[in-house]
């Protein structure tokens, strides 16, 4: 049996009935060293991160799959955007798009295994 790791985002676009029971048991994690590094912060990376894996799924369960980055974020910022722009006290849509793509980036840093039997 051979692995391959796929990012986590990936993976959830392609298994939507099991691709979030595999990041729920880190989310707390990875919140508690968000939280430790600024514990401010803690409580909208969280929420930022569900939101960008319902969008995942959303996008997934409706066969958009080969939807793109943007128009995903697109989703996130209109769902967020006013609450990530408070947390970080800021209207700048850029900023507020960058909070959201370093989250991806580090949904996207998560490998998931992923097993292939080999061929005969």
């Amino acid at each position: 049996m051979n692995f391959n790791f796929i990012p986590f985002l990936k993976h959830l676009g392609t298994d939507i009935e099991h691709g979030f029971e595999r990041l729920e048991p880190l989310l707390p994690a990875i919140d508690s060293i968000v939280a430790a590094i600024n514990p401010g912060i803690g409580v909208l990376f969280a929420t930022t991160a569900n939101v960008i894996v319902e969008v995942e799924q959303k996008f997934a369960a409706v066969a958009k799959e080969q939807s793109t980055g943007p128009q995903k974020l697109a989703q996130v910022v209109k769902i967020l955007g006013p609450v990530i722009g408070s947390y970080l006290q800021t209207t700048d849509q850029t900023e507020i798009q960058a909070w959201v793509n370093r989250i991806v980036a580090l949904l996207n840093a998560i490998p998931i295994p992923v097993t292939h039997s080999p061929t005969s």
